[in-house]
This record gives structure tokens, sequence and C-alpha cells, in this order.
């Protein structure tokens, strides 16, 4: 009865551990997967290559370290403004002020960008003066 109850809690232990590492492997690949098709969607409009959609990853990246936020959110908010058709330095400058306003006022950083735009929209703010 005592080697049952031993190995009762070794096969507990070693299966809560193997379903910890699966279910940590399934969301890496989820998060890598809505990263992509970001960054996809983003390449479509601005017709950007491969080698320049590489280094924006990169700096995407650090940016959305830097700010505190993930990748996806910052890769999601810059494809709101490319879609506006706006240019690379803008497009850089009105994520970084969404991610930042998202961060103070803990909106989710979709809301943020559409919301932002309305007032640079609506009141000719530029991005760099939403500070």
């Amino acid at each position: 009865m005592g080697e049952t109850l031993i190995n009762t809690v070794k096969w507990n232990i070693s299966s809560s551990v193997i379903n910890g590492f699966t279910s940590a492997i399934q969301s890496a690949y989820n998060y890598v997967k809505v990263l992509d098709a970001s960054l996809t969607d983003i390449r479509v409009v601005t017709g950007d290559s491969r080698e320049q959609m590489d280094k924006f990853a990169e700096s995407a990246n650090s940016a959305a370290a830097a700010l505190g936020r993930q990748t996806k959110e910052y890769t999601n908010a810059y494809l709101t403004f490319a879609q506006q058709g706006l240019g690379a330095s803008d497009r850089e400058a009105r994520t970084e002020a969404t991610l930042k306003a998202a961060n103070i006022t803990g909106a989710d950083v979709a809301d943020m960008a559409n919301d932002l735009t309305a007032v640079w929209n609506g009141f000719k703010i530029q991005a760099q003066d939403t500070e």
C-alpha cells in the first residue's frame, strides 16, 4: 500500500510537470503565430521587404520591452497607423505614444490607438506633441 501511494504521488508530480511544460509550449506557439500574423499584415500594408520587416521586428521587440508591453501589442498598434497611410516615423511616434498612454490609463492598446487617432485627427495634433 505504501509503495502504491508513493508511485501515485510520483505520477501526479510527473504529470503536473509535463502538463505545465506542454501548456507553456502551446502558449509560446500561439504567441508567435499571432505576432507573425501581425508582422505579415504590416508587410502587406507597407509593402516593406522581408529584410525591412526583420529589422522592424527587432526594433519593435526592443521598443515594446522598453515600454513594458508585449511585442504583439506594439505591432498591432503600429499596424493601425500603417493602415492610415502614415509614414514610418509618424507610425513609430504614434505607436510609442499609444503604448505610453495605455500604460498610464490601464486601457487596452487597440482601444487607445483608436481613441488617440480620433484626438489626433480631430484636433490636428502631431504624435510628438501628444505627450
